[in-house]
């Protein structure tokens, strides 16, 4: 998400796209500097092979609700060890893959559209992200919501995407009920959403679409 983004702002030159986002970035910073400044030591010392500083656990044993997440836990109960390389592999690969998608179908598309499907896609490839992170994909929701609400939309239709949503909170808080959960049991959640989204896309499609004029 950020890195197409940033390609976006700076061949749109946005300059207070990008601007914007340094600040919100400073701004959700700055509380954990006041308040936790050791944990930034503490997360670069996760990324280290070997690391032996106090509750700092290393990147490579992370199994987290991501795609790579999801291989590595497969791999490890399958082999009983859970190998480095989807962490490098998978996001760069992902990146890649929207990068190609971007250029190709997406040029013609608003950062406003675009975004929900490049936060879905930046999360399910990230390298690690734990349950909690799927609070980036609050946007999606309230897009998905905000189309949902068009006043074109039939009422069936309406509450039907908020029954969609509701049923995938209600199936996760199901999963996270069981005993020893894992966390990349939760990787599906970023990929119903994104389900639910490409499911109204004809509609957003349109409706982001310019009319033809009528031939006379």
């Amino acid at each position: 998400f950020g890195a197409i983004l940033l390609w976006r702002v700076l061949k749109e030159r946005r300059i207070r796209v990008a601007s914007g986002a340094a600040v919100g970035v400073a701004l959700l910073l700055l509380p954990v500097v006041v308040l936790a400044p050791a944990s930034f030591g503490q997360w670069l010392d996760s990324l280290g092979n070997a690391s032996t500083a106090l509750d700092v656990v290393p990147v490579e044993t992370w199994k987290t609700a991501t795609l790579a997440g999801l291989v590595r836990g497969w791999i490890f109960s399958i082999w009983g060890n859970a190998p480095t390389w989807p962490l490098w592999i998978l996001p760069l690969v992902g990146l890649l893959a929207a990068a190609s998608w971007v250029e190709r179908y997406g040029a013609a598309l608003s950062l406003v559209a675009l975004s929900p499907v490049l936060l879905c896609l930046s999360y399910m490839f990230a390298p690690y992200g734990w349950v909690f992170d799927q609070a980036i994909l609050l946007p999606l929701q309230v897009a998905i919501v905000s189309q949902a609400f068009q006043r074109d939309r039939p009422s069936g239709s309406r509450f039907g995407v908020l029954a969609l949503l509701l049923g995938i909170q209600l199936v996760a808080i199901l999963i996270g009920l069981r005993d020893e959960v894992a966390q990349y049991e939760f990787f599906w959640i970023p990929l119903a959403l994104l389900g639910v989204w490409l499911w109204q896309w004809p509609r957003i499609e349109a409706h982001l679409t310019p009319e033809t004029p009528a031939k006379e």
